[in-house]
């Protein structure tokens, strides 16, 4: 389950971001086109990406400063 998070983050975090910006142009009355929700889509990825491996590494340090113990 532990590596399940990442891409649970990834999927749910999209589609509440999509969602998003789709009742915003329903709301405001817009045309957003598609290039917009995968620009913001690859977006958000890059950023999820680099925040659980960034995470992923320092777990990983935390653990071998912990068995050095």
């Amino acid at each position: 389950m532990q590596k399940m998070i990442p891409w649970l983050a990834c999927i749910s975090g999209n589609l509440l971001t999509l969602g998003a910006i789709f009742i915003y142009a329903l709301q405001s009355h817009i045309q957003i086109a598609l290039s917009s929700y995968i620009l913001v889509t690859l977006s958000f990825n890059v950023i999820l990406f680099i925040f659980f491996s960034v995470w992923k590494l320092e777990e990983h340090s935390f653990v071998q400063q912990v068995d050095e113990f």
